[in-house]
């Protein structure tokens, strides 16, 4: 759900990833609220992440780095990147399940 979102919007370029998360107005009146919920939760999940998950998770799928140039950047390897973005997003989905969101009720928002 986050990598849909931040994906969606990789071809605007914020100051601040934050920027990525704002609810749109053609949308129906009665989701705005609950979108809102799950993007705020979405937030604090991603901000629960380690400092190095989070890192890769947002250059990965906000910013659209490959592999390669985030590992470049961060002087891990390849390999490790990869291993942080599948850890990252297996607590991500595990958080907002605690939250009490689950992908199959939420994508509609991401879509």
């Amino acid at each position: 759900m986050a990598k849909n979102a931040l994906r969606k919007t990789s071809k605007m370029h914020f100051e601040n990833y934050e920027d990525a998360f704002q609810v749109g107005t053609n949308e129906h009146i009665e989701y705005g609220p609950l979108k809102e919920e799950v993007i705020k939760c979405l937030k604090e999940s991603i901000y629960e992440l380690s400092v190095d998950e989070r890192k890769c998770f947002i250059s990965y799928y906000y910013y659209t780095k490959t592999i390669a140039v985030i590992a470049e950047e961060t002087g891990l390897k390849e390999s490790t990147v990869k291993s942080k973005l599948l850890r990252g997003r297996k607590k991500l989905k595990l958080k907002m399940e605690k939250k009490g969101f689950r992908y199959e009720d939420c994508k509609i928002f991401f879509e």
